[in-house]
């Protein structure tokens, strides 16, 4: 993924898009998980920087099913406030809302309207449910919390 985007600094677009391509298939998501999204946004960056707005897409699309249905477990969850405080103590809402709200972003910036539409008002539904206020992190960890 660092080497993606050296390449890509170096406008070498295509050399990134392949090494992007080869990680994918040297490291599938059954061996790192898509939902700890750290580990696949610098691959769809690349994809969007380098032009490849169907292979960004699909990794995005797929990175906000997880999401989307990680956060409706965690709202449905919540509804426990013990539980709630649980989920927000080992990180994951503020994990997978930050992630969310990234997608919203990538969309936003390269005029992914499919993806927009699909990710705007899950954030929107979901930044209101869990209120940035009430998260001690606003931002995901690096580590993707301890759950």
């Amino acid at each position: 993924q660092k080497l993606a985007n050296e390449l890509m600094n170096e406008n070498k677009m295509d050399s990134a898009v392949n090494i992007a391509d080869k990680s994918q298939e040297a490291i599938p998501e059954r061996n790192v998980p898509y939902s700890m999204y750290y580990n696949i946004v610098p691959l769809v960056e690349v994809y969007y920087k380098a032009g490849r707005k169907e292979k960004a897409h699909k990794l995005a699309d797929h990175m906000a099913d997880i999401y989307i249905e990680e956060l409706k477990y965690y709202a449905e969850a919540s509804k426990s406030k013990e539980m709630e405080q649980d989920l927000y103590n080992f990180g994951r809402i503020q994990y997978a809302t930050g992630a969310l709200n990234l997608l919203v972003q990538f969309a936003t910036e390269n005029n992914d309207k499919e993806l927009l539409d699909k990710v705007n008002p899950q954030a929107d539904n979901y930044n209101t449910i869990f209120p940035q206020d009430n998260q001690q992190q606003g931002q995901p960890q690096e580590d993707g919390g301890a759950g």
